[in-house]
């Protein structure tokens, strides 16, 4: 048999996690050319340590299950029905999610977090990373399964997920499941909805793996800044005003800071966010909007731009940005 080697132990692990991987990923880890990975592929297969489903994906062979078993001491389920669309399309999801750089290493796939914590098979979490459970609304959800996204929220709370990041394949959608969201009791801390663009995917990059990202943005745009003397609804205080950062998305604490306004809050309130997100707050009165570009809040925050391959669905993001 092949001796396995630490490129191939990279792949298998990776396999592992999400079930089976796309081929330009095999590619990636080997480092070389079509060709050189193409041969190194041909020698696990035919030892069965790796299999081929279709052209494009590859997951492990009989003799890879027994590797990892026997190395690792798991016993790997593999991916049911991966040519059935349904199948495919909720893999793609998981891991455009959880392939991603700055998340990759912390990211719990759903099948492995519910069958760990005896989570629902129905529940349409993508994964858990960094205490936050990620969602996707497909642009042909309707109302009803956006409230059962809510449901399967609601259930994840139960097993201390109280964090949440919703990405939305529209504006449309992303703002009905803000209205469906923000009309729900909800036991969750917080609910980020963002875009399903490359932008929105790189702001759920920094919430989720750079703690401190809004007091790097407070100092990039303010310089000094202080506590909030109104504690929760407003996140600092900076030259005599109270400053709420939207940039995140976070409808709960947006609803909060709406409704202390309404109330009549005395406090002179500022709303910093990124540009194009004006519309977020349109409905608050008297409060002053400030914005920053996404490449200064990128940089502010310490986010480095990954130069990992290019897919198709990075150049479809990209195109959704544009428009």
């Amino acid at each position: 048999m092949v001796q396995i080697q630490e490129k191939d132990r990279r792949m298998i692990e990776l396999i592992l996690k999400f079930k089976m991987i796309p081929y330009r990923v095999v590619k990636e880890i080997y480092n070389t050319g079509k060709r050189s990975a193409y041969h190194r592929l041909e020698k696990l297969k035919d030892d069965e340590i790796v299999k081929k489903i279709s052209k494009d994906y590859v997951t492990l062979g009989e003799e890879g299950i027994k590797y990892v078993e026997d190395e690792y001491g798991v016993k790997f389920s593999p991916l049911p029905n991966p040519r059935r669309q349904m199948t495919m399309s909720r893999w793609k999801n998981v891991f455009e999610i959880g392939y991603r750089p700055h998340i990759r290493d912390n990211f719990i796939t759903c099948w492995d977090y519910k069958s760990e914590n005896g989570i629902s098979d129905k529940n349409k979490v993508l994964g858990i990373v960094n205490g936050y459970g990620i969602f996707k609304i497909p642009q042909n959800m309707s109302k009803k399964a956006m409230t059962e996204v809510l449901t399967d929220i609601e259930e994840l709370c139960e097993h201390k997920i109280e964090k949440f990041i919703v990405v939305c394949t529209s504006s449309e959608r992303l703002q009905e499941f803000t209205e469906v969201a923000s009309s729900k009791n909800t036991k969750a801390k917080a609910i980020h909805v963002l875009p399903h663009t490359s932008s929105g995917l790189q702001i759920m990059d920094v919430i989720v793996g750079i703690p401190d990202w809004k007091q790097r943005t407070a100092k990039a745009v303010y310089g000094e800044v202080k506590p909030s003397r109104y504690g929760v609804i407003f996140d600092f205080e900076a030259g005599g005003r109270q400053v709420y950062v939207g940039i995140d998305g976070e409808i709960l604490s947006r609803g909060s800071l709406k409704s202390n306004i309404l109330s009549g809050i005395r406090a002179e309130a500022e709303v910093l966010c990124l540009s194009k997100q004006e519309w977020r707050f349109a409905d608050i009165p008297g409060v002053k909007i400030r914005t920053m570009a996404l490449k200064d809040f990128l940089q502010a925050v310490g986010y480095e731009q990954s130069t990992v391959s290019s897919s198709d669905d990075n150049n479809k993001l990209q195109e959704a940005d544009e428009a």
